[in-house]
């Protein structure tokens, strides 16, 4: 499981945009219904608590599919209260390298 916020969706590419995009409704469904389920996992963590931000980032992504011209039929309901971003687990240029192996076929993680 894993969201590549900070990153910008445009960077991801189809199978990464696409893998967060259902992980997205799985984090938002574990952390809606307070589930057990990946209680321990860092992206777990790092989105609770921040659930408008979950669905703002959904939103980014979303908006990038449909770009790409991918329909779209699995919209997360709206949460009220401010969007505040999480902080990443991963130091950005960390992330930024992984993403970049993982779309090389280079992935060593």
């Amino acid at each position: 499981m894993r969201s590549w916020h900070p990153i910008h969706p445009r960077h991801l590419d189809r199978q990464r945009l696409l893998g967060e995009h259902v992980e997205l409704h799985v984090l938002f469904k574990v952390i809606d219904e307070d589930g057990d389920g990946w209680r321990n996992h860092p992206e777990r963590r790092r989105w609770e608590g921040h659930l408008p931000a979950l669905v703002r980032r959904h939103d980014q992504i979303v908006r990038e599919m449909e770009r790409r011209g991918y329909n779209h039929r699995s919209p997360l309901p709206e949460q009220a209260g401010h969007v505040r971003f999480p902080g990443t687990w991963q130091p950005l240029w960390e992330m930024k390298k992984i993403l970049k192996e993982k779309q090389s076929g280079e992935d060593t993680t």
